[in-house]
C-alpha cells in the first residue's frame, strides 16, 4: 500500500471530512485515504492515467489488508458506493490505457467479492448489459467481458442470477462468439467457461435444449477455427473438446490439432486426482480414439503431442471403472507402429552440421528423436499404470463381470502385459539401441531403463527368456557403461536409479534360473539387499573394474557386486572382462579377504567367484601352492560344497585339475555332476510323454555332453575312476545306479577307451570283492553286512560290463595270480554264500562266470 496520501489536492478542502480516513494510524499518522477524492479523479477526464493507476493500485491494496476501513465508509452512503462502482464501470469503456484498465476491473472485482452480501448484483449486470448494448464497436465489449469472466469466477452467486434473469445480456455473449476477433472469443469464451462452472448442474438446467445446442456448436465452431493458445485454452468441456479434436486432426492447419491436443494434455494433467473425468468406459474410449487418430497424422509434431496425451491419459486416476485395457493396448500399438517410420540418425550420417540444418531430413530427423523421446515417457507411463492396476486387485478385473466367468481365461490385463512386452522386444529396444549409438541421451535412456525393468513385474514367468536376450544383447555392458559416462559424480539421479533398478531386476531373475537354484532364500536376500545399497554408487567403466576389485577397501560391497555381475553375465555369455583379467582380480580378491583374517565371503559371492575361477581358469596361468590353499580355506569355510555348485563342466575340470582341490572337493563335484545328470534324465522321462521326439532328441544330446566331459575327465586323471567306483559301492542306491549308468555308457560307447578303462576297474573290483568275502567269513555265511549286501550287485553288474565290453583272451585265466583268475575265484566263492532269494545279485554273478568260462582254456574246464 502506497505511503502518500490519496487525495485530489484541488478539490479535496470542499469534501466532507467523514469521506477521509487515516490508514494505520497506530503507526504514528499514515497517508490519507478520501474516497470523494478517488472518485472525482476518476471521473476527470484531464487526470493522468499514471495517477489515476496510481490511485486504484493503492485502493487495490487496501481491499487487499483493510477491507473492514473502506467497508465502514461506503455504509454512511449506499448511493456513494453505487456511484463509486458505476463510475469504474463506465472506465472499463473509456480509458485506453491497458494498465488502467487493469486496475479498474481488478478494484472492481474486490470491491464486489468484498461486499457480495450487501449490494444489489442487479445493478452491476444492469450497468453491463447497458454497455453492451449501447456499444456500435464490438471491439469495446473486451474490457467489459474480461471483468464479467473474472466476476464470475471470483463471486459465483453471480452465475444464476445472470442464467435466469439476463437472457437479453445471454444472447450479446451468444453474438460475441461468432465475432472474428480472436482476442474478443478468447474472453467470450473464457466468461461462458466461468458461468457454467460456477453454476454448475443447477445453472445448465436454465439454459433450454436449443440454447445448450446452439452454444456447444458455438463452441466446436470456436475452437476449429482458433489458432491462439489462449483461446483454445478458454475453450474447459472434455466432449466437446473430444469432438473437436476428432474434427481438428482433419483440417488442413495442423496448428489446430497441435493446440488441442496441448489443451488436453493439460487438461488431464492438472486434474486433481481425487476427481474422475471419466467416471465411464465410454467417455474413456472416446478420447482414446481422439488421441489415437492424433498419432496417426501425418505431421510428427501433431503426432508427439498426441503422444504427451496419451502419457497423461495413462495415470490411473483418469481410468474409469473397469478399466480400458483393450484402449490403453490400441494407444500403444499405434505409437509403437510410429517408430518405423522415424528417420533416426546412424552411424554412417557422417554429413557436416551445415548441411544438417540446411537439409529437410535433418529437421525431419530432429522431429523424429523428439517424437522417439516422448513416446519412451508414454511407454513408460503405459508400463507404470499396468503395475499399478495390477497391485490393485479392484482394478485387475472388471468387477461387474459373473464370478462363474472370471475363470474363462479372459485377462485383458495380462494381454496388455504381454503387448508391452512384445512391442518393447520387437520394436522399441532396436529403435533407441540404433539412436543411442552416437553420444547417449540421459533423457531417452531413463525411460529405456525404467520401461526394462518393468517387464520383470509385469510378466515373470517370461522374464528368464527374456533376461538371458537381454544380457546376450550386452545390455549389462550398456547399462555399466551409461552408468558410468552419465552418472557418475552425482549427475542424472533419475537415470542412475533406472539403471540401478534394471539391472537388480535382470540380476535376481538370473540369479532365481541358475541351474541348481543357488543358495536358500536367505541368499536370494543377501544379493538382493547388497545389489540395492551399492549399485547406485557404481559409476565407473569397465576398464576400471579390475582395479576396483584389486584394491583393499571396507567396507567389500562393491567389490561383491562387481563379482556377482561378473558371473551372471558370464553364465549368459557375455564376458565383461578378459578370462585372464577376471582369474587374477577375483584371486587377488579372494586373498585379499582371507588375509584380512576377520572378513568371510557371502555365500552367493564365493559361489560366483568359484564359477568365474573355474570358467577363466583355461586362458590363465596354473595356480601355486599358495593361491590354491587361499581357494581351499575359502570353499572350507562353506558348510557345503553342494551350495557352491555350478553345473559346468569347468567347474568339473578345475576341480580334478589341482590335487589339492580334488582331494578336498573332488568326491563332491562328481557326486553333484552326477546328480544333476540324474535330474536331467528325470525331466527327460516327462518331457518323453509331454512334448514327443524333439525334446527328446535335444536331452539326449545333454547327456550325452554330460558323459563325454567324464570321459575327458577321466582320460586327464585315471584317479577319477577310484572315486567313481567308491561312490558306486559306498553310495546310496540312486547315486550307485547313476555310476552304474556313466561307466555302462563309456564301456559300451568307447571303444579306443575300454581297454585303459577296464584295466583299472578290474583291481579296484577286486579289492570290493575282497571286502566283501572277508566281511561274509566274518559274519557267517550269508550274513554280510547291509553295506557290503548293498554294493554286492552293483560290483557284480560293473564286472559283467567290463568282461563284455573288454573280453580276455583265454590265456589269461591260466595265471592264477593274475587279477582275471582271482576276480573269478571270489566271484564263485561269493556265489555259492548266497541265498536263491538273492537273485539282485546272483544274476550278474552266474553271468560273469559263464562268460569266464567260455573263455577259458579246455585244460581248464575241470576246475569250475
Amino acid at each position: 500500500m502506497a505511503s502518500v496520501d490519496i487525495v485530489y489536492e484541488q478539490v479535496h478542502f470542499r469534501h466532507d471530512p467523514k469521506w477521509s480516513v487515516r490508514l494505520r494510524p497506530a503507526e504514528g499518522g499514515g497517508p490519507l485515504l478520501c474516497v470523494a477524492c478517488a472518485i472525482e479523479m476518476m471521473e476527470t477526464a484531464e487526470m493522468a492515467s499514471v495517477r489515476k493507476c496510481f490511485a486504484l493500485s493503492s485502493i487495490s491494496g487496501v481491499l487487499k489488508s483493510s477491507a473492514g476501513v473502506l467497508r465502514e465508509l461506503f455504509r454512511q452512503d449506499h448511493r456513494v458506493t453505487l456511484h463509486f462502482i458505476a463510475t469504474l464501470l463506465g472506465m472499463l469503456q473509456s480509458e485506453e490505457e491497458a494498465a488502467t484498465v487493469e486496475k479498474v476491473d481488478q478494484v472492481l472485482v474486490q470491491l464486489l467479492q468484498e461486499f457480495q452480501n450487501e449490494l444489489p448484483f442487479h445493478f452491476v449486470l444492469d450497468e453491463v448489459h447497458k454497455q453492451l448494448n449501447s456499444q456500435l464497436s464490438v471491439k469495446r465489449f473486451l474490457p467489459t467481458l474480461n471483468f464479467l469472466g473474472n466476476l464470475l469466477n471470483a463471486v459465483p452467486n453471480v452465475a444464476l442470477s445472470l442464467l435466469s434473469q439476463y437472457v437479453p445480456l445471454l444472447d450479446h455473449l451468444f453474438t460475441a462468439l461468432v465475432y472474428p476477433d480472436e482476442a474478443l472469443r478468447t474472453s467470450v469464451v473464457y466468461a461462458w467457461q466461468q458461468l457454467l462452472q460456477t453454476s454448475g448442474d443447477t445453472g445448465a438446467q436454465y439454459l433450454p435444449v436449443a440454447t445448450r445446442d446452439r452454444l456447444c456448436t458455438l463452441f466446436l465452431q470456436t475452437f476449429s477455427n482458433a489458432s491462439s493458445a489462449q483461446l483454445i485454452k478458454n475453450c474447459a468441456g472434455m466432449d466437446s473438446l473430444v469432438r473437436s479434436l476428432k474434427e481438428a486432426v482433419q483440417l488442413a492447419n495442423l496448428e489446430v490439432p497441435q493446440q488441442g491436443f496441448l489443451l488436453l494434455t493439460e487438461v488431464l494433467n492438472r486434474q486433481p486426482p481425487s476427481i474422475h473425468l471419466f467416471p465411464s468406459g465410454s467417455g474413456f474410449v472416446a478420447v482414446s480414439e481422439a488421441v489415437k487418430a492424433g498419432v496417426s497424422s501425418s505431421c510428427l509434431l501433431v503426432a508427439a503431442q498426441a503422444v504427451k496425451a496419451a502419457t497423461a491419459l495413462f495415470r490411473v486416476n483418469h481410468q474409469p471403472r473397469p478399466v480400458q485395457y483393450q484402449e490403453v493396448e490400441g494407444l500403444i500399438e499405434a505409437i509403437t507402429s510410429r517408430l518405423s517410420e522415424l528417420i533416426l540418425p546412424s552411424s554412417s550420417h557422417q554429413r557436416s552440421t551445415e548441411e544438417k540444418r540446411m537439409s529437410d531430413s535433418s529437421s525431419q530427423t530432429f522431429r523424429s528423436k523428439g517424437f522417439l523421446l516422448q513416446a519412451l515417457v508414454c511407454f513408460q507411463a503405459a508400463c507404470r499404470l499396468a503395475e499399478e492396476c495390477a497391485s490393485e486387485p479392484v482394478l485387475m478385473k472388471n468387477p461387474f463381470t459373473a464370478p462363474y466367468k472370471h475363470g474363462d481365461g479372459e485377462n485383458p490385463l495380462g494381454s496388455l502385459c504381454q503387448c508391452l512386452l512384445r512391442c518393447c522386444d520387437s520394436v522399441w529396444i532396436p529403435t533407441v539401441l540404433k539412436t543411442i549409438k552416437g553420444p547417449p541421451s540421459a533423457q531417452m535412456l531413463e525411460p529405456l531403463y525404467s520401461i526394462l525393468g518393468s517387464q520383470f513385474v509385469l510378466l515373470p514367468s517370461l522374464m528368464p527368456q527374456f533376461a538371458s536376450k537381454l544380457v546376450s544383447s550386452g545390455f549389462y555392458r550398456l547399462a555399466v557403461e551409461h552408468k558410468a559416462l552419465l552418472c557418475a559424480g552425482n549427475r542424472n539421479p533419475n537415470l542412475n536409479a533406472s539403471c540401478c533398478g534394471f539391472l537388480q531386476k535382470l540380476s535376481m531373475c538370473l540369479l532365481f534360473q541358475s541351474d541348481p537354484p543357488c543358495g536358500s532364500y536367505q541368499d536370494f536376500e543377501e544379493v538382493e539387499n547388497l545389489l540395492r545399497c551399492n549399485l547406485s554408487s557404481l559409476c565407473c567403466h569397465l576398464s576400471e573394474w579390475p582395479s576396483l576389485l584389486c584394491e583393499y577397501q571396507e567396507p567389500r560391497a562393491v567389490q561383491y557386486c562387481l563379482v556377482m555381475i561378473l558371473y551372471l553375465a558370464l553364465k549368459q555369455g557375455d564376458r565383461l572382462l578378459p578370462d585372464q583379467t577376471v582369474f587374477s582380480s577375483v584371486m587377488v580378491l579372494l586373498q585379499s579377504v582371507q588375509e584380512q583374517g576377520n572378513c568371510v565371503l557371502p555365500r552367493s559371492v564365493l559361489r560366483s567367484a568359484l564359477y568365474l575361477l573355474a570358467v577363466t581358469q583355461d586362458r590363465s596361468p596354473s595356480l601355486d601352492e599358495a593361491h590354491l590353499n587361499y581357494i581351499s580355506k575359502a570353499l572350507a569355510s562353506c558348510q557345503s560344497f553342494s551350495s557352491l555348485y555350478s553345473h559346468h563342466p569347468a567347474l568339473l575340470h578345475f576341480i580334478w585339475r589341482y590335487p589339492e582341490l580334488a582331494e578336498l572337493f573332488g568326491a563332491s563335484v562328481l557326486e553333484l555332476w552326477l546328480a544333476n545328470k540324474s535330474q536331467t534324465d528325470g525331466r527327460q522321462n516327462t518331457a518323453d510323454v509331454q512334448k514327443g521326439d524333439e525334446k527328446r532328441e535335444n536331452q539326449t544330446q545333454q547327456q550325452d555332453c554330460e558323459t563325454s566331459e567324464l570321459l575327458v575327465l577321466l582320460e586327464k586323471n585315471p584317479k577319477v575312476i577310484l572315486t567313481l567306483l567308491d561312490m558306486a559301492v559306498r553310495g546310496e542306491a540312486p547315486l550307485a545306479e547313476h555310476v552304474l549308468d556313466v561307466l555302462r555308457t563309456l564301456l559300451l560307447g568307447q571303444r579306443e577307451f575300454v581297454a585303459d578303462l577296464c584295466t583299472s576297474l578290474r583291481p579296484a573290483l577286486l579289492q570290493v570283492l575282497q571286502r566283501i568275502s572277508v566281511d561274509n567269513m566274518a559274519n557267517g555265511l550269508g550274513q554280510a553286512h547291509a553295506a557290503a549286501a548293498k554294493s554286492l550287485p552293483v560290483v557284480l553288474k560293473l564286472l559283467c560290463l567290463t568282461q563284455t565290453s573288454d573280453p580276455s583272451s583265454p590265456s589269461i585265466y591260466s595265471n592264477m595270480e593274475g587279477v582275471h583268475f582271482k576276480l573269478l575265484y571270489h566271484v564263485s566263492s561269493i556265489g555259492g554264500m548266497l541265498k536263491p532269494t538273492d537273485t539282485e545279485s546272483l544274476l550278474p554273478a552266474f553271468n560273469f562266470l559263464q562268460c569266464c568260462l567260455s573263455l577259458s582254456p579246455a585244460h581248464s574246464s575241470d576246475r569250475g
